[in-house]
């Protein structure tokens, strides 16, 4: 067996692999357990996992002058901004949000919800302030939505000049020029988080101002995606062959879009959904997605059910209210 660093090392037909929460001394040969950054392929192999990187030898922390530990992340997310070769790597951890290069890191906005459940959801659309500038929204459900336009600091969406109808609310997507939100708060945080009962099954969209421009910062536009108590509420929320589509935990739905305004609102299954939010995966040409039953595969129009041979391993024992 040969062994050079920072390579993985490879074992040819081994019988071993990943045993969990064994004491050493009760370890076999070709076990092991603790199996950070590798995988077993198919061959026999452990082979080392692409895209490891360790960016800075330090850690996040929330904003408190007292706070000394280091905080798991809840969010990240690249900004290219149209015409730049810069990436901005934004980092959620604790109670703020993190500018993070391979230097430093730089909170552009304190003071959110420091809860290691509460992840973000991010999209990148044009500013409401300048047409011709681009901004990364962020929201994570609890806190309302935060703008970064790639310097200074961030700043709430509904503080924005004649911003109105700004949800806190889950998730939030740009589709075609407009900013769209889903699954609202029910407490109001910021005095214009919607309160009613289908809040939760609410999803909102940008209206198009005087220049004929999307006002990103004036969500006027919703529609209600069935009632709360049909297939829960709303799970996921993607665009997918330039198409919206809104899970809950047992239905899925496509909208139909005409400008700013909804056009349709379309059932397309009543049994599976998204279980887990952070679970959903867009491969290009189809979704992949945590469900009731198992790992499914979303094409738009077919869904196919691609974990059989694995579900009861994959599912037993599991605390499905603590999927994220």
């Amino acid at each position: 067996m040969g062994f050079r660093l920072p390579s993985a090392v490879s074992t040819r037909k081994f019988h071993g692999g990943y045993r969990a929460g064994a004491a050493f001394e009760d370890l076999a040969d070709t076990e092991t357990a603790d199996a950070m950054n590798c995988y077993y392929s198919s061959d026999g192999d452990i082979r080392q996992r692409p895209g490891s990187l360790r960016l800075r030898p330090t850690y996040l922390r929330s904003s408190g002058a007292s706070s000394t530990s280091a905080e798991p992340i809840t969010g990240h997310y690249q900004m290219l901004i149209t015409g730049q070769t810069t990436t901005f790597d934004l980092i959620a951890a604790g109670d703020s949000v993190f500018l993070y290069t391979s230097a430093d890191a730089t909170a552009v906005v304190t003071g959110l919800s420091d809860d290691s459940q509460v992840f973000f959801v991010w999209a990148q659309t044009s500013d409401p302030r300048s047409a011709a500038a681009e901004i990364t929204v962020m929201t994570n459900g609890v806190n309302p939505p935060v703008i970064w336009d790639g310097s200074g600091t961030a700043v709430y969406l509904s503080s924005v000049t004649s911003a109105t109808q700004v949800p806190t609310a889950q998730f939030i997507l740009e589709h075609q020029g407009f900013l769209l939100t889903a699954n609202e708060a029910t407490t109001p945080s910021s005095g214009t988080d919607s309160a009613d009962a289908d809040a939760a099954v609410r999803v909102r969209g940008s209206s198009i101002g005087a220049d004929g421009e999307p006002n990103q910062h004036r969500l006027t536009e919703s529609v209600f995606v069935g009632g709360a108590g049909r297939g829960g509420e709303i799970t996921a929320f993607r665009v997918l062959h330039d198409q919206i589509y809104v899970f809950k935990r047992r239905a899925t739905y496509r909208l139909g879009r005409d400008g700013q305004f909804f056009t349709s609102v379309d059932q397309l299954e009543n049994e599976v959904g998204c279980i887990a939010p952070n679970s959903m995966v867009d491969v290009g040409l189809f979704l992949v997605f945590l469900s009731e039953n198992g790992v499914v595969a979303f094409d738009g129009a077919n869904f196919e059910h691609i974990s059989k041979n694995i579900d009861e391993a994959l599912l037993r024992g599991a605390n499905r209210s603590r999927l994220r």
